[in-house]
Order: structure tokens, then sequence, then C-alpha cells
């Protein structure tokens, strides 16, 4: 099973001495370089949660 990222505006330097999920072709991003503003994890905890919480309520 694999895990859930979303990087909003942290570093990526940690993303230059690892290969993210082990997929060699593939970048690192944050949500704050594609919408070119800070963006910070108190903007998305909630919708995500709503998200999660609704695909669950699908899946019983």
């Amino acid at each position: 099973m694999h895990g859930f990222a979303l990087n909003c505006s942290n570093s990526l330097e940690p993303y230059d001495h690892i290969i993210a999920c082990g997929i060699k072709d593939a970048g690192v991003t944050t949500m704050s370089r594609i919408l070119v503003r800070t963006v910070h994890t108190t903007e998305l905890s909630d919708p995500i949660k709503a998200h999660f919480m609704s695909e669950m309520m699908v899946a019983a």
C-alpha cells in the first residue's frame, strides 16, 4: 500500500538525495510552485479530509 503526500510550500532540497516513490524519471514539486503563491497545509487539510471521508462512505 502506498502513502499519500502533498508538498505545499516545503523545501525540495531533500529530494535531491532520494528517488521519490522509486520513480527515477519523475520529479517532485510543491503546490506553491504550481500555483505561484504560498500554499499552507491549513488551506488543504479540511478539503482533503472531506474528500477522503466521502470516498470512505462510497466504499462502505
